[in-house]
């Protein structure tokens, strides 16, 4: 509802998603958003990282293809993002909750924000809507400035965090 929201907001929103798992969040921002566009890691890469079957099959099952929509089967840590050739208003981040994960795509989505205006969301701020997930945090606030950490909130009542310039 929060992702839904924002894009609602932004006229002939671009959107890209970093860790779609199943595809809930994008297949929900599809019929909002002027361009969709998801990376994620494939079958394999699942596999490689010692995920579990049931996760590996899971994978992607609720993505369905759409005019407007992009899936990419990649490593977000080694992808080369400008290959999209084009920024975002809208980037949401769920990909890997590590640390150092969180550091990475952190720095790709500063890097690929279409303006001031444009919006990153990270999904797990917090492992309960009452909870901080540190690791999240900390990575979060490791790879932004004090600038930009004037403008990273917890989102009330949901696992996120998001970084808004606007009121």
């Amino acid at each position: 509802a929060l992702i839904k929201a924002m894009a609602r907001q932004i006229p002939n929103c671009d959107y890209l998603e970093i860790g779609s798992f199943r595809g809930e969040s994008i297949m929900n921002l599809v019929p909002e958003v002027q361009s969709a566009t998801s990376i994620s890691l494939d079958k394999e890469e699942l596999r490689m990282i010692g995920a579990l079957n049931d996760q590996i099959e899971a994978e992607g099952c609720l993505i369905q293809s759409a005019p407007n929509y992009t899936r990419i089967q990649h490593n977000s840590h080694t992808f080369d993002f400008s290959s999209l050739g084009k920024k975002f208003d809208l980037i949401f981040i769920d990909g890997d909750h590590s640390e150092e994960g969180v550091i990475i795509d952190t720095h790709n989505a500063f890097k690929f924000l279409k303006n001031e205006n444009s919006i990153i969301i990270w999904h797990d701020f917090g492992s309960l809507a009452s909870f901080m997930r540190y690791d999240v945090i900390a990575g979060v606030y490791r790879a932004t400035t004090a600038e930009q950490q004037k403008y990273i909130y917890r989102v009330k009542n949901t696992l996120c965090g998001i970084f808004i310039q606007k009121n």
